[in-house]
């Protein structure tokens, strides 16, 4: 278990439009893990970013067929475009378009200065959008993806995680009924938008990134952990409202938080 671990000078979360506690986040990490962490503006309002130029990757990065991985053949459409450039600008949510979440990434790796590309430095990008990627042929959606930056996708908190068995046989036996009445039916065991239990989530998720960042499996198989790899939204929240974390991630965490520590007494 213990490594060579690069020491972190720095996380930086970048909040999206959504009613999450990001400084909550923030203190819970930096308490946890030792590592300055610095919560910023949007992504899109703390870099001078080219949205003509991030609009044309998005559009790329749109999945218009989740079994093929040759996303959107439409990218240089200026409609497309259009809108992609207006939803950065206005950061607004976009819904109903679901994106390949490597291209995303590369495509906001390309705005970080240099300085703050690098080992050292990492970066947590909230995103209002439904990132997926392409496994055992077809694209999943999720509500994570561990990269440089990492993202995590609010939509993908709410639609990437398979709700109960229940919900679904009541909503196909009878399509009429409106999906608000569904939420409330089955609302201890599903996350809904503004959801508060949101902020909660969002920690376990990002707890994931920072070890996946200092060479960590960033999962853990035990349901109770908040670094479970949910699949259904109850486990999800049950794994993360309970606010635990196993044995196992203690040691490792307490190895991350130890290394940072001597960084941290050398600045």
């Amino acid at each position: 278990m213990q490594r060579n671990l690069s020491r972190r000078n720095k996380i930086y979360i970048y909040p999206s439009a959504w009613k999450i506690e990001y400084g909550e986040i923030a203190s819970f990490l930096s308490e946890l893990t030792g590592i300055p962490v610095e919560l910023r503006n949007s992504f899109f309002d703390t870099f001078v970013i080219d949205s003509e130029k991030l609009a044309v990757d998005f559009a790329a990065a749109r999945i218009f067929d989740i079994f093929s991985t040759s996303c959107a053949a439409v990218h240089e459409s200026y409609a497309i475009t259009a809108i992609e450039k207006e939803f950065i600008t206005e950061g607004k949510p976009v819904y109903g378009v679901l994106y390949d979440a490597g291209r995303v990434a590369a495509a906001l790796r390309k705005w970080i200065p240099k300085q703050e590309r690098r080992l050292e430095t990492q970066h947590i990008v909230f995103l209002d959008r439904l990132i997926a990627t392409y496994d055992a042929e077809r694209y999943h959606a999720r509500m994570l993806y561990c990269s440089f930056p990492s993202l995590i996708s609010t939509l993908g908190m709410i639609q990437a995680p398979a709700r109960p068995k229940e919900f679904y046989i009541l909503r196909n036996s009878n399509p009429n009924i409106p999906e608000e009445v569904l939420l409330e039916q089955f609302k201890e065991k599903v996350l809904t938008y503004d959801d508060p239990r949101l902020t909660e989530v969002a920690k376990g998720l990002t707890l994931q990134t920072v070890l996946w960042t200092n060479g960590f499996e960033p999962f853990c198989k035990n349901r109770s952990c908040r670094l479970y790899n949910a699949h259904w939204q109850e486990e999800l929240i049950t794994s993360q409202m309970q606010g635990k974390i196993c044995g196992k991630h203690q040691k490792i965490i307490r190895i991350i938080k130890d290394n940072q520590n001597i960084t941290n007494k050398k600045q």
